[in-house]
């Protein structure tokens, strides 16, 4: 089992060797080639690289996002973690809630906001 594990890596590694061989020898026959391939190559990467970090949330849109699903009950001393941003009839509710002192847990889910 062991013998045919090792010869199979074996032949694999020469493969590979052989083949990085032909490529290091086409590379040099086709220098013009080569170039116009590593240029496009290079400007696909930059290209991709700016795609994905313009998909990437700013620091900005973090901590807002975290700003806005967070709700903090002075009275308890607790931070909530909201699934959605209150709505502004929501918010009047927790606001009138909390100035009643009431506990923030029941409401919260009542409003389906936990």
């Amino acid at each position: 089992m062991l013998k045919k594990i090792k010869a199979k890596l074996q032949k694999l590694a020469s493969t590979i060797k052989r083949k990085v061989i032909d490529l290091y020898y086409w590379i040099l026959n086709h220098r013009d080639e080569t170039v116009a391939i590593v240029v496009t190559l290079v400007a696909v990467a930059s290209g991709a690289r700016k795609l994905v970090k313009s998909l990437q949330p700013t620091q900005y849109e973090k901590e807002r996002r975290r700003i806005d699903h967070t709700w903090y009950d002075p009275h308890t001393g607790i931070s909530w973690d909201l699934k959605k941003k209150p709505t502004n009839a929501q918010k009047e509710v927790i606001d009138l809630a909390s100035k009643a002192k009431e506990p923030m847990g029941p409401v919260l889910k009542e409003l389906k906001l936990i």
